[in-house]
């Protein structure tokens, strides 16, 4: 028999940028006559600013062993995604069992990237399952590709980035150009176990489902080139009132876990059209502090007005000047720091890695000192005691302490003056409603990190890129973003991996200026900015294409 109403479980991993884009598939399934149950972490839930009140939305929630957030002293990811395993499949599996109980199963269960074990759990309860994958279709082609059957191939060139690989129905890329977890200098080991065991689950089911942030007119081939993905595209995955006007009052996808500043919007209303520089790097995403002062200068320079989105400001300058010389662990790639934080090795640009995701950001600790002072550098940041010289404990622990005071001292003066000069050419923000911004009238350029949310979000907005990708899939991002979409420039780094600002400058020339090239890609903007439209529209292929896949779960 027909359901009156579908229900539908839906499950987020537990981090800022995959709540967004699962949070407001759920309200495009609520606006299509179903209701859902948004399954997240206590922690996320805790996080949450202001949690999001939707008709026909339900929050449950389950504790992943780290309520609090994930503090490790290890910084295992591996054990937390274990722990979240273990305990999730045990939530999932009582919520589900309760609601058949009572003669009301859900109609399906949608699962976003980590949480491959909901399908498992969904499966024995012969429940239908769907992927809910919040990346470009290429990306989760590239995966599958390198996972069955092209590890030797792509393995074979990646000591070159410059080498070029080819792999069926996805443009010819660079091995520089494909996601950082297939670069030799990846040290996340948790990241191609975890895509493997996605596409086992896949393969599991007689008709496996993968709904994709994407739309037709975006990436047509990359959606079809590998048959047994059955990629569906329901995207963009963005607010409606900055989408389709379906619902105007839909202006923020809801899950905040940052408190946005004030007075951006006012600020932006003061600029003229289309003269704004927004920058971010995103919610993972974060930069040396060189880096950090190289786009500083290229902005100034510029002589154009710009909103510059820089979280944490003062722990990000300590930590990188305190931990300076720290000495590395080279066997497992990572760098001893303040708060015992990895880091890529190899790669200048400095990364929050994905403990970040699932924990608020602790204040750094003051780290290295030299042996002479008597403390040694810990990986977790604590300072011990040299117990050559225990006489002297005393008296090296007060000089140790007022030297520590100083250099908080100097380095706070110093980043106040940095930060002041740079407010009096822009604004800089710790957090701001991003596609609000996007879409406003003053904004011309967004320079991006490429993520996945971030990159669409401009799509849909019209506004052409600076494309300055960090890690995950941001390179390939980046390059679909400069060679295939058309609507930006990506900046080129030099043998230490910075991108100096005469190289940054020059790309924010080439994408606000008059020439050829600039009309092109603003033109190319507007394009996909209609054609995203045209797809989340009654009759358009993303609303087609979820609503058959709601339809299919009824028959």
């Amino acid at each position: 028999m027909k359901q009156t109403q579908q229900h539908f479980l839906v499950l987020a991993f537990p981090v800022q940028s995959h709540m967004n884009p699962t949070l407001q598939f759920s309200k495009r399934l609520i606006g299509m006559g179903a209701r859902v149950t948004l399954l997240i972490t206590v922690s996320m839930h805790r996080r949450i600013i202001q949690k999001p009140i939707i008709d026909g939305l339900t929050i449950s929630t389950y504790s992943d062993g780290y309520d609090d957030g994930f503090n490790d002293p290890s910084n295992d990811i591996n054990l937390y995604l274990s722990e979240l395993k273990r305990l999730g499949k045990q939530a999932l599996t009582n919520l589900m069992a309760s609601r058949s109980n009572q003669g009301q199963p859900f109609a399906g269960v949608i699962y976003s990237l980590y949480l491959h074990w909901a399908a498992e759990v969904a499966r024995s309860l012969h429940v239908p399952s769907a992927f809910l994958w919040i990346q470009p279709a290429t990306v989760l082609d590239i995966f599958y590709y390198y996972l069955r059957g092209y590890t030797d191939y792509i393995d074979g060139k990646s000591q070159d980035p410059e080498s070029e690989i080819e792999l069926p129905g996805l443009p010819l890329m660079k091995t520089k150009e494909l996601p950082s977890f297939l670069q030799p200098s990846n040290v996340y080991s948790f990241a191609l176990p975890a895509m493997d065991d996605h596409f086992h689950e896949l393969s599991q089911e007689v008709k496996p489902i993968v709904l994709v942030n994407t739309f037709e007119a975006l990436e047509s081939e990359a959606i079809r080139a590998v048959g047994k993905l059955n990629m569906i595209p329901i995207g963009p995955l963005v607010p409606s009132a900055f989408l389709d006007g379906k619902d105007p009052n839909d202006k923020s996808f809801g899950g905040d876990i940052f408190c946005s500043s004030s007075g951006y919007m006012e600020w932006l209303n003061s600029q003229p059209e289309r003269s704004v520089l927004y920058v971010s790097f995103g919610s993972l995403s974060s930069l040396s502090e060189r880096q950090t002062k190289e786009i500083a200068h290229a902005l100034v320079d510029s002589g154009r007005p710009f909103l510059w989105v820089i979280r944490d400001f003062e722990v990000k300058r300590e930590n990188e000047k305190n931990c300076e010389g720290k000495e590395k662990k080279e066997e497992e790639g990572v760098n001893c720091r303040g708060n015992g934080k990895k880091e890529q090795k190899e790669n200048p640009k400095e990364k929050e890695t994905l403990d970040e995701t699932v924990k608020e950001e602790e204040e750094n600790q003051n780290g290295e000192k030299k042996e002479e002072e008597g403390v040694y550098c810990r990986e977790n940041g604590k300072k011990e005691h040299n117990k050559a010289n225990p006489g002297e404990k005393e008296t090296q622990d007060d000089t140790v302490e007022e030297e520590e005071k100083n250099q908080k001292k100097n380095g706070e003066e110093e980043r106040e003056g940095w930060r002041k000069g740079l407010e009096e050419k822009g604004k800089i923000v710790n957090w701001c409603s991003q596609v609000e911004v996007l879409s406003h009238r003053a904004v011309g350029c967004f320079v991006t990190h490429c993520g996945w949310n971030s990159t669409i979000e401009a799509l849909v907005s019209g506004i052409p890129m600076v494309a300055f990708p960090q890690w995950s899939d941001q390179a390939t991002n980046a390059k679909l973003t400069e060679d295939m979409w058309k609507t930006g420039r990506r900046v080129r780094v030099n043998e230490e991996g910075l991108a100096e600002s005469e190289e940054i400058r020059r790309c924010l020339d080439v994408v606000l200026g008059n020439g050829e090239t600039a009309v092109e890609m603003r033109n190319n903007a507007e394009k996909w900015k209609e054609l995203a439209r045209v797809a989340v529209k009654e009759g358009g292929s993303s609303h087609q294409n979820l609503r058959a896949f709601m339809n299919d779960l009824d028959c």
